[in-house]
């Protein structure tokens, strides 16, 4: 289990003015800033070419759309995080969080806010990821992040 930091509104506003949407966390931001990667080396630049987006960015991993189709879910809108903790909020319903190992499905609004996990902002926040939801559906073909 990784340790939780809390941290005041000031900093998470800073980080997420450094974080990409649809990809980043608040662990991703600081790793990248940081330079160091998952197995601690340094991470590619954006003037390294293997980097293999604008900016030292990671392209995204996949799309709502996408999700709909490859894992046949049952919803009108798809939201996708990589990690599961930080999503644009849906505007369609029944609508989906996904990470890349499976998802979550709200029927209403009302569902998702009512959600103890969920902190609604400007963006979702998902405390502990949506893998600790209940009703959270693991997939037999999940999303590789190379």
């Amino acid at each position: 289990m990784c340790p939780v930091i809390r941290i005041d509104d000031d900093v998470y506003e800073w980080l997420q003015n450094q974080a990409v949407p649809f990809a980043d966390t608040p662990n991703s931001v600081l790793r990248r800033l940081a330079g160091i990667d998952r197995s601690g080396s340094a991470i590619p630049t954006d003037t390294d070419s293997s980097a293999g987006a604008a900016h030292g960015r990671r392209p995204p991993l996949a799309t709502g759309e996408e999700l709909i189709k490859r894992w046949k879910i049952h919803a009108a809108q798809v939201r996708f995080h990589r990690s599961g903790n930080l999503y644009e909020v849906p505007k369609r319903f029944p609508a989906a969080l996904a990470d890349c190992n499976g998802y979550v499905v709200f029927q209403n609004r009302g569902e998702l806010r009512r959600s103890p996990q969920i902190s609604l902002g400007k963006k979702l926040n998902v405390h502990g990821g949506i893998c600790t939801m209940p009703g959270y559906q693991k997939v037999n073909d999940p999303i590789v992040d190379s």
